[in-house]
């Protein structure tokens, strides 16, 4: 891992705690009908239930992969990898509020992924989830990927995205570069598909992605 300055760590943790709090004011509405801009709440609820202010299992998740980093461990190489299948172990059998049969197969299912001793075993269960597994599964690699921008830069990531699930889910790597260049402290140039580039040059309305 590279060396940071305190105003990297600082921006760093600024984007863990925004994702936090955007997770959590997010809570009551997922898989509801969409709401309108302004009326969000943090009143809790939603699949844990949580209570107002509690985070999700995206944040939890998260954090499993934030503090193997934050020890100095690469994320990218067997014993960062080791340690953030341990924080998966740990947070299944100990501190996961919202997970279901699919998410605990993901869980076991990455957690020998990351041990080389037992690949052949990470295969075996990942070929047992199916299309529906798709954007768990992505959620994890597309955090590691993220995680890898620091260090490996764009070029990493990118090797990163092919694993992923959704072809969609390869673009949401890429356009994870804004927030890993706002921690280093330089300029964001926001990074858009190719149908949105093309829509912005006709003139016509962008179809944004909203959570």
């Amino acid at each position: 891992m590279h060396e940071t300055t305190s105003v990297q760590t600082d921006r760093a943790g600024g984007v863990l705690l925004g994702q936090a709090i955007g997770d959590a004011l997010g809570v009551p509405y997922e898989f509801a009908a969409r709401i309108r801009p302004g009326e969000a709440r943090m009143v809790g609820g939603g699949l844990g239930p949580y209570a107002p202010g509690e985070w999700s299992d995206d944040t939890q998740m998260a954090l499993c992969i934030a503090h193997a980093t934050a020890s100095g461990l690469d994320v990218t190489e067997a014993e960062g990898l080791d340690a953030v299948a341990q924080a998966f172990l740990n947070w299944q059998s100990g501190g996961a509020s919202d997970i279901g049969t699919r998410d605990q197969h993901f869980a076991v299912a990455y957690a020998f992924c990351s041990i080389p001793t037992d690949r052949s075993e990470a295969e075996r269960l990942l070929a047992q989830l199916s299309i529906q597994d798709g954007p768990r599964r992505s959620l994890i690699l597309a955090n590691q990927a993220t995680c890898a921008l620091l260090d490996g830069g764009l070029p990493r990531a990118s090797d990163l995205a092919r694993t992923l699930a959704d072809g969609d889910a390869v673009d949401e790597v890429v356009w994870l570069w804004d927030p890993r260049e706002a921690v280093q402290g330089r300029s964001v140039v926001r990074m858009m598909t190719v149908a949105e580039w093309l829509s912005d040059l006709q003139g016509g309305p962008l179809n944004r992605r909203r959570p």
